[in-house]
């Protein structure tokens, strides 16, 4: 019995380490852009008002989508780029993949503002992949300058930045 403990313990300890493992993230890529190129959301949600549409471009695969609002419809999803519908006055976009963790975007903080019948794109990356990672710097007072290793910056809200000490 003694014996038998002592292996269902040793087991528990050996099963562990695997279970408390971080999962990999996800990140913005670049600066999210306006689609000027003509696409427009014709969908319209729950209130008959046309929707706005974040397409995500990524590598990976597998995504699924939440926001505070809901996602209007179904997802337009074809390797490489998803087609997600929101309401225009939506602030939150969820994105989940199996293996990562959660990615909140508050599309505010991203300069993201939506329009009924645009669309926006993002690109999406793991960490294994990333090279940069997306900073949100916020200053005060507003004509503030920033420089970031010696250069002036651009006044912008999120930086990619390599990884590492700036």
């Amino acid at each position: 019995m003694i014996k038998n403990t002592f292996t269902l313990i040793l087991l528990l300890f050996l099963c562990l380490p695997g279970f408390s493992q971080e999962a990999s993230e996800m990140y913005i890529m670049g600066q999210p852009k306006k689609l000027e190129s003509g696409e427009m959301v014709a969908r319209r949600d729950a209130n008959g008002n046309y929707c706005a549409a974040i397409q995500v471009i990524s590598n990976m695969d597998g995504f699924s989508y939440d926001s505070w609002n809901g996602v209007v419809g179904n997802v337009d999803s074809k390797p490489g780029k998803d087609m997600v519908f929101l309401s225009a006055t939506e602030r939150v976009l969820e994105i989940f993949k199996e293996g990562y963790k959660p990615l909140k975007i508050i599309l505010s903080d991203y300069d993201i503002n939506l329009q009924p019948r645009e669309v926006w794109q993002i690109e999406i990356s793991g960490d294994e992949k990333a090279e940069t990672l997306p900073v949100v710097i916020r200053y005060i007072p507003e004509d503030a300058q920033l420089f970031i290793d010696g250069v002036k910056m651009e006044k912008a809200k999120t930086y990619n930045l390599a990884v590492g000490e700036h």
